[in-house]
């Protein structure tokens, strides 16, 4: 009987193991009235971050081969106007998908695939619609990432 117990705890810790899901970084873009070139003038269309602003690293389940990245981004203090938008910045062979702009909404959308485990996927962020006549405050939104395999 102790034997069977004990198989039937390997075999099912062998069948708990997750998935996992690392994110670092953040970005920040302060704007200032400098930053307006003419009078009159406005912000400019888009403002980047840098290519390698978040970075994601991904563990896989020893049982699954394909992961699939979500991403959907939840409002603190957000104007709607304001589009934030993601891609991924490099091109390893074992993702496919999120080399493009997408836009992050509020509704959890595809990002990416992958097979694998990847370290240090770097993400990159645009944003467009910021305007002299968006009221002036600081806007926050809280992006999140979702794992899962097939």
């Amino acid at each position: 009987m102790k034997i069977f117990i004990l198989i039937a705890t390997i075999l099912l810790t062998s069948l708990c193991f997750g998935q996992k899901i690392k994110v670092t970084g953040k970005w920040k873009k302060t704007l200032k009235t400098s930053d307006i070139s003419d009078a009159g003038g406005d912000y400019n269309t888009f403002y980047e971050s840098k290519s390698n602003q978040t970075k994601i690293t991904v563990t896989k389940n020893p049982n699954y081969q394909y992961l699939y990245i979500d991403v959907h981004k939840e409002d603190e203090e957000w104007h709607p106007d304001l589009d934030l938008q993601i891609k991924r910045t490099n091109s390893k062979n074992n993702i496919f998908y999120g080399r493009g702009y997408q836009s992050i909404t509020n509704y959890s959308s595809p990002f990416f695939d992958m097979y694998g485990n990847s370290k240090n996927i770097p993400i990159q962020y645009k944003i467009t619609g910021l305007s002299v006549l968006l009221p002036a405050t600081s806007y926050s939104t809280k992006i999140v990432f979702t794992i899962w395999d097939y």
